[in-house]
């Protein structure tokens, strides 16, 4: 299981406590939306539970230069329950997800509650997302900032309503807004709040095609640990980016096979920050520096953003690929500008057995130029899935990947005291791994009221 990335609560929606740094907003929203009442139209009930259990060895669980081999295990037991009527429809998933290891500093356990509603007519409909999301950064932090230490607790809250309208048979609007708060138990990382409101109206070209237009603004804020011009009391500086953007789509299908959509677009992000005046780096693969403030900044950048993907759904064959540029909050708080490609395929050998192919990868830098932040990363596993029973899978994987990441660092001072920054390579490691897993799902179980 991955645990998506949008402390706050021991119970949903049973007690609804947040701990210190949450948005009690969110968390109040999310805890009304969990616990509230269902309205009394006839609906189709559901409950559909499963098991996964998974064993893995990792020959660079870090994926850092000092190589570290892990033997685990993995238990996840999830059950979603939700409810189709004519008008309206929820769902909530529940995942609990323990995960053990040789080395148990890195054992931890993870939770997650994820709701998902909509309520409307033929001409307008509004929905409603939210979710607490409780894992470790151990898995969490792999695909922003590549930093992988000692399983510490990552907690989020988040929460989305949307109201769509649809005057005519072509056109539609879609307003929307987003509130996400991020707490770290660990001083490794930064806290964050990342919220955003959009617009989108969507134009149907043709049966076959559709035309996409969104603008959108969203903030990210972070606490930034800084020391005072003394080097004395430590104290923390916020750092916001705001980006304003708008992004222009186009969805056509050309068959039932064949499926391409693409947007592009333009952000600009304007990020007010602590200028920050020296670095002392206590460890050549993290970013654990300190840094003392002497002044306000304001950073101006502007730059391209959008994404293009295909898919084929054949008789044997399914694949598709897809690429995208886009801006992504960071427990290192500021904004990474990340490129990524996903390609993946799968071929039906028989009813029962299908090969798997799965390719991502990864490019991305800071936002702002002065913070010097530049990784690359891939991935790329091949296996089989197995369907022994009509309940019962198991998949096996074997993955490669790989990270280099560069930051500027302190190399030294000049005879007046200022600081030497250069870029340094500070991870250039690559990593093996085999998982297999067996997947449960019971019997879905359905009734009416």
């Amino acid at each position: 299981m991955s645990f998506p990335d949008a402390k706050a609560v021991d119970h949903l929606p049973g007690s609804c406590r947040p701990l210190a740094g949450a948005r009690s907003l969110t968390l109040s929203v999310v805890c009304l939306a969990l616990a509230g009442p269902i309205p009394a139209v006839a609906a189709e009930w559901y409950v559909d539970p499963a098991i996964d259990t998974r064993v893995e060895y990792d020959d660079n669980f870090r994926l850092r230069n000092d190589e570290l081999e892990v033997l685990g295990l993995r238990v996840e037991p999830r059950v979603e329950v939700g409810a189709n009527a004519e008008r309206w429809r929820f769902d909530v998933d529940t995942r609990v997800e323990f995960r053990s290891y040789d080395e148990e500093e890195f054992d931890s356990d993870n939770q997650a509650v994820e709701l998902s509603s909509a309520w409307g007519r033929q001409t307008w409909g509004v929905g409603f997302d939210a979710g607490y999301i409780r894992d470790s950064t151990t898995t969490s932090e792999i695909e922003t900032t590549g930093i992988v230490v000692a399983a510490s607790r990552r907690e989020q809250l988040y929460a989305r309503p949307t109201l769509t309208l649809q005057p005519s048979e072509v056109n539609q609007f879609a307003f929307g807004a987003s509130v996400r708060g991020t707490r770290y138990a660990s001083d490794n990382f930064n806290d964050y709040d990342y919220n955003a409101v959009d617009f989108t109206w969507t134009r149907t070209l043709s049966p076959q095609m559709s035309l996409q237009v969104a603008p959108y603004f969203t903030r990210f804020t972070s606490d930034v640990l800084v020391l005072d011009s003394d080097f004395g009391t430590a104290a923390e500086a916020e750092r916001q980016s705001d980006t304003l953007g708008l992004t222009v789509g186009l969805s056509r299908s050309y068959n039932e096979r064949w499926q391409i959509d693409g947007v592009v677009g333009s952000s600009r992000v304007s990020t007010d920050r602590p200028i920050t005046d020296f670095d002392n780096c206590l460890e050549p693969n993290f970013i654990f520096c300190q840094r003392y403030a002497i002044a306000e900044d304001t950073d101006e950048n502007t730059g391209f953003v959008g994404e293009i993907g295909a898919r084929y759904r054949g008789e044997r064959w399914r694949y598709g690929g897809r690429v995208s540029r886009s801006y992504t909050p960071s427990g290192n708080s500021f904004l990474i500008v990340q490129d990524r490609l996903e390609a993946d395929a799968d071929y039906l050998f028989t009813e029962r057995l299908r090969g798997i192919v799965r390719i991502t990868g990864l490019a991305g830098e800071s936002v702002e130029e002065e913070v010097g932040f530049n990784r690359d990363f891939y991935r790329i596993a091949v296996g089989l899935n197995f369907r022994i029973a009509n309940n019962l899978t198991v998949v096996g994987l074997l993955s490669h990947r790989s990270q280099e990441r560069q930051e500027d660092r302190v190399t030294g001072f000049t005879p007046d005291g200022a600081p030497i920054v250069e870029e340094v390579t500070v991870v250039d490691a690559d990593a093996n791994s085999v998982f297999v897993e067996f997947r449960y799902d019971f019997n879905r179980h359905t009734w009416s009221r």
